[in-house]
């Protein structure tokens, strides 16, 4: 089993047909990000009491989320995909 160039060019009329629904998705939740980023951003450098804490456990807790979804999916996979490799 190996990479079939062919089947490729056969889906890529497909995968471009919606490419302009991923990038719209994708602009979207980068609006969105920058939006929040801003907010945060404001309320720890301004030091309002509770939303700074709040905003600090949210941050802490979303790089923390993205550091375990990693290793987890990293070493998930490598564990019950043993199976799967050819």
């Amino acid at each position: 089993m190996g990479f079939d160039f062919n089947y490729m060019l056969e889906l890529l009329p497909i995968l471009l047909k919606y490419l302009g629904t991923t990038m719209e998705m994708a602009i979207w939740c980068l609006f969105f990000a920058l939006i929040l980023s801003v907010i945060l951003a404001n309320i720890r450098v301004f030091k309002i009491p509770v939303l700074d804490q709040l905003s600090q456990l949210y941050i802490s807790f979303s790089v923390a989320h993205h550091c375990w979804s990693t290793i987890l999916l990293y070493y998930g996979l490598l564990r019950y995909s043993r199976g799967w490799l050819v």
